[in-house]
């Protein structure tokens, strides 16, 4: 539902021919969900953001536990991730360094079910590895 509104946005903002009809394409449904994962990420770890640019701009400046203990980091989209110590193993970025997102968030529920009912109702282990 949220990326018709996103194409009926655009739709106000360009012209009728620049437009695209149809179902909804998977490059719609990616921006959906990291759009989701910003947002819910600068509506509930702010004070987390605010400390990360704070410490980027004034260096001498401490960071709080929360950042410290999760290593966090803002990548070069502006979402939050967490750092670990697998950063040289060979897998991709996002297997690396997970975006943060809070646990009991509608958010994080609706995505968990989505991989759960991907798998066929795996389990717990399957759904997990593949989160």
């Amino acid at each position: 539902m949220t990326a018709y509104v996103l194409r009926f946005a655009l739709k106000l903002r360009t012209s009728p021919e620049q437009c695209q009809t149809g179902p909804v394409s998977a490059e719609e449904l990616i921006l959906v969900r990291l759009r989701s994962i910003k947002d819910t990420q600068q509506t509930v770890y702010w004070r987390e953001l605010a400390n990360l640019d704070q410490t980027a701009k004034q260096p001498d400046t401490s960071r709080i536990m929360f950042v410290r203990q999760l290593r966090l980091f803002l990548d070069s989209k502006g979402y939050l991730r967490c750092g670990g110590r697998i950063h040289n193993a060979p897998l991709n970025k996002a297997t690396k360094f997970p975006y943060l997102l809070p646990s009991k968030h509608p958010l994080s529920s609706l995505i968990t079910l989505d991989i759960h009912t991907t798998l066929c109702h795996s389990g717990t282990g399957a759904t997990l590895t593949a989160l």
